[in-house]
């Protein structure tokens, strides 16, 4: 099995990465979303959106997840959805003894996209 980078480390080379979708993506990777699975594409676009304009923070619905859903010809309830769908994978994949959890939060609970979204936004923002 493929040991796990420690956090210190993918910070290291997400600072050295020069594409920020590939930080993000590097990022979901590590903190388990598989690429795969479904709203994966909607969580990264959701994430590389906020850190190009924080209001979208705080207005998902009809800011966010609207604008996801005209680039991805659906509806903003799908991105809504699926975007669920990926936090809680990643929620429930993630080991709570990782170096990872501080990144977003400690909770097995169900964890709202907002605040899944923010934290990764201010993770990313936190290393430059």
């Amino acid at each position: 099995m493929k040991e796990k980078n420690s956090l210190e480390q993918l910070e290291e080379k997400m600072r050295k990465e020069g594409s920020l979708s590939r930080k993000v993506g590097m990022l979901l990777k590590y903190i388990g979303v598989p690429q795969g699975v479904s709203g994966y594409d909607y969580l990264k676009e959701a994430i590389l959106l906020g850190l190009s304009d924080h209001s979208y923070l705080h207005n998902l619905i009809k800011g966010l997840y609207s604008e996801i859903a005209k680039k991805y010809n659906t509806t903003h309830s799908r991105v809504d959805r699926c975007i669920r769908h990926a936090v809680q994978v990643c929620i429930e994949n993630i080991d709570e003894d990782s170096e990872y959890v501080y990144i977003i939060g400690n909770s097995k609970n169900k964890m709202i996209n907002s605040n899944f979204i923010s934290a990764i936004v201010h993770f990313i923002e936190d290393l430059d």
